[in-house]
């Protein structure tokens, strides 16, 4: 029986960030679609329903939850990991991840 891979939309300005997730992420998930900003991370997030969504909370155009607030009303079921850069590693105890399912905005 074949496994299916979540899928997952990565949501930052910065395409390094994006292209590190992605190669740590290795084949653990299915990236769907990557976006830069607000209006782009929108049209991505409805265009392909993730899984999850990862989340930067610094985005031109908004925040992370100018984003959750976009989706409002479209068929979307989606959790979101919010991702704020607070150090240089990722996983580093040091950077805020927080889960926030769209219903909480």
């Amino acid at each position: 029986m074949t496994e299916t891979r979540r899928t997952v939309v990565l949501v930052d300005d910065h395409e390094l960030v994006r292209s590190g997730v992605r190669t740590a992420l290795g084949d653990s998930v299915e990236v769907v679609a990557e976006a830069a900003d607000v209006d782009s991370a929108i049209a991505a997030i409805v265009a392909h329903n993730p899984d999850v969504v990862l989340l930067d909370v610094h985005l031109p155009g908004g925040n992370g939850p100018a984003v959750i607030e976009g989706i409002r009303g479209h068929d979307v079921e989606t959790a979101f990991l919010a991702l704020d850069r607070k150090s240089t590693r990722l996983n580093s105890s040091h950077t805020d991840i927080s889960r926030m399912p769209a219903s909480a905005w």
